[in-house]
């Protein structure tokens, strides 16, 4: 059975690349890809992803809507969301949109990794802590 992909939401090419090389490399992990807030809807529907990695700062539709939207619905309440930001986004305010994790850029690839790990290996670890 094939795993369901890691959704990096990024607009910024090479950030993209770069995470979804870590994910893909270190993880062995299927990764696929949405530039702003609205294609990572249309990315949710369709590819029912394992783990979303959410920049904050997107057109369209930015972070905090997007992980507000999918912690809303039923379906997907359960999709863990690390948050990348290096905007004035807050834990707090990430947290309170429903953000699992939050690492500010750059982030520690390690850490990312680590992240990742743990909401795919086992049971859910708690939320950010605020």
């Amino acid at each position: 059975m094939r795993q369901r992909p890691i959704l990096v939401v990024e607009d910024n090419s090479d950030h993209r690349e770069l995470i979804q090389l870590i994910l893909e490399q270190q993880l062995g992990r299927e990764t696929t890809w949405a530039a702003d807030g609205i294609q990572a809807m249309q990315m949710v529907e369709k590819e029912k992803p394992s783990l979303v990695v959410l920049d904050a700062d997107l057109p369209r539709l930015d972070g905090l809507h997007f992980a507000r939207w999918l912690k809303s619905n039923p379906a997907t309440r359960d999709t863990p969301v690390i948050m990348l930001t290096v905007t004035d986004v807050t834990r707090l305010e990430a947290k309170r949109a429903g953000c699992d994790e939050y690492l500010e850029k750059p982030f520690d690839v390690d850490q990312l990794v680590a992240m990742v790990r743990r909401y795919l290996s086992g049971p859910r670890p708690t939320a950010v802590a605020a």
